[in-house]
């Protein structure tokens, strides 16, 4: 037993410029992380500190997350939507031991396919490397996971941004996890796998702020570009081309329509788009208004032959375009309700000067006014003042062909499935013999359609499911 007098004696003969520290039985504090390699700051209340490493050689991800004060669980997921629907949750909840005054914790691995209570994966690939709670009832966890489990019901970590979501909660009486209610969420869009930063060198700021800032364009108030310091030699600020419908009025009982406007892309503009977000409005997105208006479906950007007389489509007028655009034009970006859409790193998607059509699908079931409407398309430029460091990508769209699908004569089956199928030769005359790195998919089917699949069938034989989910 040590004598803590004998130590306040020999402190007191130490000079005063030196310090002396006195263990008085206490336990001495222990770290409860190990080096993490990165971080990201989350938007919301959901939980805080999120760290994590990534390791490659044993192709696993190890992240770091703290609760809510006096939450019972929190959870982390990966969502493919940017939103609970879809999401692949990672969970961590605290269990009450009757005989012992510290709780223990248990993880879960969980698919959200709705906005409800996620369920339990019949794979659980995520362990519970530490918890603990803190003074001050934060839970902290330290969970591990494999980047891509081959689980169906997992979402494979790519080395591209996808959206983090994040919420904490209390359990009910059974021990289950109960609604975190409207403000212990929180999300963010980060690249788990590749630091931007150093792919950059300083990571390109999607930053709504610059349509406010220097207009370098107005093309008849279709295509506008917009950007902070256009001659600034440092400036990593990319440019923001939005190209918008010229005030769309639509009968308020129409759900379904497709509304093009025909453009050209001036010589003096070719860009290397690094992002791709829908835009409405006076220059309203996602990201400053937190979700886009019912009534947007998606849009899509097709660039025109040049051999071809687009002029037969007067510029800048919008014109009905549920029939379709004109076979010699070809999608060069699609969108959706997601949130902003980028290519994997070190990719660029091309735009060069040219002819366009802009189209926009508007799905107004609950019968919304729209009137003086612009929605649209805004595509996030490399910096012009930095040099490119990505390589050119080009985007395949493949639709289904309507005689290809299949319904069963029997008018009283309920449930039935619609096929699409895309001929090889369709493929191979589009697919590059390098191959293809898919990093954005989209199954639609409106309110019709209760589960999607996407196959991959080589040569007769079924390789893979692409995609097999409810979530879409």
């Amino acid at each position: 037993m040590v004598n803590n007098s004998i130590f306040r004696q020999i402190c007191a003969m130490l000079p005063a410029t030196l310090h002396c520290f006195l263990l008085l039985g206490t336990a001495q504090a222990t770290t409860f992380l190990p080096p993490m390699e990165r971080s990201a700051l989350m938007d919301g209340n959901g939980c805080s500190d999120v760290q994590w490493t990534v390791d490659r050689e044993a192709m696993t991800l190890q992240m770091a997350f703290k609760s809510t004060e006096g939450a019972e669980w929190v959870g982390l997921g990966i969502a493919e939507f940017g939103s609970m629907k879809g999401a692949d949750i990672m969970l961590v909840k605290m269990i009450h031991n009757n005989d012992s005054v510290r709780p223990s914790f248990v993880v879960e691995d969980l698919i959200s396919t709705d906005f409800v209570k996620p369920r339990k994966d019949l794979l659980q690939n995520v362990e519970l490397l530490r918890a603990e709670v803190d003074e001050n009832g934060r839970i902290h966890a330290l969970i591990e996971r494999p980047l891509d489990s081959c689980d169906i019901d997992d979402i494979a970590i790519e080395a591209y941004k996808q959206t983090i979501i994040c919420a904490s909660g209390y359990l009910d009486d059974g021990n289950e996890i109960a609604y975190h209610g409207p403000r212990q969420h929180s999300s963010t869009t980060v690249n788990l796998i590749v630091d931007e930063d150093l792919l950059y060198g300083s990571a390109p700021s999607f930053s709504s702020q610059s349509q406010s800032g220097t207009v370098l364009l107005d093309e008849g108030g279709i295509v506008k570009a917009h950007g902070f310091n256009p001659n600034s030699t440092t400036s990593l600020e990319p440019i923001a081309v939005d190209i918008q419908l010229p005030n769309i009025s639509l009968p308020q009982d129409t759900v379904t329509s497709f509304v093009c406007v025909a453009f050209k892309l001036p010589l003096g503009i070719s860009v290397k788009s690094m992002g791709i977000e829908t835009v409405w409005g006076n220059g309203q997105t996602r990201g400053t208004m937190g979700k886009q208006p019912d009534r947007i479906s998606h849009q899509a950007l097709f660039r025109c032959s040049e051999a071809e007389n687009v002029g037969l489509l007067i510029e800048g007028q919008a014109f009905d375009c549920g029939e379709g655009v004109p076979s010699y034009c070809h999608v060069s970006f699609a969108a959706t309700r997601a949130l902003l859409i980028e290519p994997p790193p070190g990719a660029h998607i091309p735009l060069e000067p040219g002819n366009y059509i802009l189209r926009v699908h508007y799905d107004n079931a609950a019968g919304s006014p729209v009137d003086a409407d612009r929605t649209g398309l805004r595509v996030w430029t490399e910096p012009p003042t930095m040099q490119s460091r990505t390589k050119p990508a080009n985007l395949v769209y493949h639709g289904g062909i309507k005689s290809t699908i299949q319904i069963p004569a029997d008018p009283e089956q309920k449930d039935y499935a619609v096929h699409f199928q895309i001929s090889g030769e369709a493929s191979k005359a589009v697919l590059p013999p390098t191959g293809v790195h898919v990093f954005l998919s989209q199954l639609h089917m409106h309110s019709s359609g209760l589960h999607g699949r996407l196959q991959l069938v080589r040569n007769g034989v079924h390789i893979m499911d692409v995609f097999d989910t409810i979530s879409y």
